[in-house]
């Protein structure tokens, strides 16, 4: 079964040429604070592609999001992800392949082409539950959060990790309006540390799979997404933890 809406406690890439293009990013957020909340858009749009089905209504608020547009101005999956949804929401037929795609990669369990738990690439026996679902769960649990499904369903689905990500950004941006920036920077050290233990071990490997099975610009544009940003934003978070040191 697909994990549901993961993390208790609730709390918008490639196309940019050179994955090490930072300053792209900088120049669409005048501040860091713009930027943070640029990355936390990024995660938020992957995590409902990755861990909701395509209504019309999640198809709306993507479409309609101002800082997706600005953000598809420069990052070619996130425009591919904006026409897709605006192809959907007028015609049928193309909300249909949608649903069907959506279907084949996130919901057939049995057959997905590209499994979406971290175990399955990192446990010697290929297996559910193993060491990566236990260490993501350790992470959630500083902060206080669970997985919904706990013990049910693993921890390390790509939703729940994702979900993770926008956690710590979300709190990073409280975080970097106080005058003490101890708590910032711990943030963006947690990040740095999650993506390099967690989503880069296994996401790109796992998406890369998935993109020649993708069908519709929705679900190639989200492959993309996790592809090409993941490794971009490592880079980005190393930058602004090197801004605060200084």
């Amino acid at each position: 079964m697909h994990p549901a809406t993961s993390v208790q406690k609730n709390l918008g890439l490639t196309g940019w040429s050179g994955h090490g293009n930072i300053n792209k990013l900088y120049t669409l957020g005048a501040n860091t604070q713009s930027i943070l909340k640029l990355r936390a858009q990024v995660y938020n749009l992957a995590h409902a592609l990755t861990g909701s089905f395509p209504s019309q209504s999640m198809l709306s608020r993507i479409a309609s999001s101002p800082a997706l547009v600005v953000l598809a101005e420069d990052v070619e999956p996130v425009s591919m992800i904006l026409e897709g949804a605006e192809a959907c929401l007028h015609d049928v037929a193309t909300a249909k392949a949608a649903e069907e795609d959506y279907n084949n990669l996130y919901m057939a369990s049995q057959s997905l082409t590209a499994p979406l738990w971290e175990s399955v690439y990192r446990d010697p026996e290929h297996s559910f539950f193993g060491d990566a679902t236990w260490q993501v769960r350790e992470w959630y649990g500083q902060y206080n959060l669970a997985f919904s499904n706990k013990d049910k369903e693993p921890d390390d689905h790509i939703t729940v990790e994702l979900e993770f990500m926008h956690y710590l950004i979300s709190a990073s941006i409280e975080a970097l309006a106080r005058p003490e920036k101890t708590d910032y920077a711990r943030l963006c050290a947690d990040q740095i540390a999650f993506l390099q233990e967690h989503l880069l071990q296994w996401a790109p490997q796992s998406f890369s799979m998935q993109l020649p099975h993708a069908k519709t610009a929705l679900y190639v544009g989200t492959a993309r997404l996790i592809v090409d940003y993941l490794p971009y934003d490592l880079s980005l978070l190393i930058s602004l933890q090197n801004e605060v040191v200084q």
